[in-house]
C-alpha cells in the first residue's frame, strides 16, 4: 500500500503534512464522482423513486465516502429528511422521509453517546492518577 503525502494548512495556518493511503484517496475520489454524478443526473421535479429516493441516498453514500464521518452524514441526512417531510404529500414525503429522519437522529444520538463514553473512559485514568498518588503518600 503506497502512502501519499499531502501538503495542507492546519488550524493555526501553518503548513502541515497529512499522510493518506492510496485506498483512502480512491475512496474519496469515488465519493466525489458519485456526488457529482448525482448532481448532474438529479431532476428534483421528477416524482419517480430514482429521483426522489435513490439519488439522494447515493449522494449520501458519496458524502460518506468523502467525509468518513458517521456523525456528519447522519446530521446532514436528518436535516435534509426533516426539510423534505410533508405529511399531506406523496408516500416519500409522508412516510419515507420521516422514517429516514428518525433513523438519522437515532444514529446521531448513539454516536454522540459512544463518543461521550469513550471520552469519559479515556480521561478516567488521568482524573484518578492524582488521587492515587495522594493515597500512596498517605499510606507511607
Amino acid at each position: 500500500m503506497e502512502i501519499r503525502t499531502i501538503l495542507g494548512r492546519g488550524l493555526d495556518g501553518k503548513r502541515t503534512l497529512t499522510r493518506m493511503s492510496r485506498s483512502l484517496i480512491i475512496q474519496r475520489v469515488t465519493g466525489l464522482l458519485l456526488v457529482l454524478g448525482v448532481l448532474v443526473l438529479l431532476n428534483p421535479l421528477k416524482a419517480d423513486i430514482v429521483h426522489r429516493l435513490l439519488f439522494p441516498l447515493m449522494a449520501m453514500l458519496g458524502c460518506a465516502l468523502i467525509l468518513r464521518s458517521v456523525l456528519a452524514i447522519a446530521l446532514a441526512s436528518a436535516t435534509l429528511a426533516v426539510l423534505a417531510i410533508n405529511f399531506s404529500g406523496d408516500v416519500y414525503q409522508a412516510r419515507v422521509y420521516p422514517a429516514l429522519a428518525l433513523v438519522a437522529f437515532l444514529v446521531v444520538t448513539l454516536e454522540l453517546a459512544r463518543r461521550f463514553r469513550d471520552r469519559i473512559k479515556n480521561s478516567h485514568a488521568q482524573r484518578w492518577a492524582p488521587r492515587k498518588q495522594e493515597q500512596k503518600q498517605e499510606q507511607k
